[in-house]
């Protein structure tokens, strides 16, 4: 797969993962209003909090253009329909030093969050075996990583659910980073 070649949507058996929109704020807003102090948690507070649409507008049109220059790949998680928004799923690029461009990666990591009333029904772990997919086909990386909070519980289990290995401890403002090699 060519970086250029990242898909803007993918669907996976009950889900639509599609790159933000900025037209997208008008769903993301309510569910903001009610999930922001709990996502405040676990994400940095200028993506979990609530802000007018037009400022969720113009941040969702950063993410769309991060999108493209290839800096992350941020997709809301959608039913299939498109008729609701459950949360969002993310590819950040990575090499040793931090986040870097797309062509400058050996890794990738892999963020996500849900509203609440949707939690526990196997969403985050469908989104992030579609990323973990795409992070395969992805060229030149070695391995892919997940940055948790080891209060967040339910981040935790995706991680294992889906083969990673606690592999660090105070990395960043996460403090446990889990790991699955790309290699062989």
């Amino acid at each position: 797969m060519d970086a250029t070649d990242i898909p803007e949507s993918i669907r996976t058996e009950r889900l639509l993962l599609r790159a933000w929109r900025d037209a997208d704020a008008l769903l993301l807003l309510p569910i903001l209003e009610s999930n922001g102090e709990r996502l405040a948690r676990w994400i940095p507070p200028h993506v979990a909090l609530p802000a007018p649409v037009p400022e969720l507008q113009a941040r969702l049109s950063a993410f769309a253009d991060d999108f493209h220059a290839e800096r992350a790949c941020r997709y809301g998680i959608f039913a299939q329909d498109e008729s609701e928004l459950y949360g969002e799923i993310d590819l950040f690029f990575r090499s040793e030093t931090g986040r870097v461009h797309l062509p400058m990666a050996d890794r990738v990591e892999i963020g996500y969050w849900l509203r609440d009333d949707v939690t526990g029904r196997g969403y985050a772990t469908e989104a992030a075996r579609a990323m973990l997919s795409l992070a395969r086909r992805l060229p030149g990386m070695r391995r892919v990583e997940i940055r948790c909070d080891s209060r967040n519980a339910p981040s935790m289990a995706v991680a294992e659910r889906l083969g990673f290995h606690r592999a660090a401890e105070s990395v960043g403002s996460f403090d446990v980073t889990w790991t699955l090699s790309l290699t062989s």
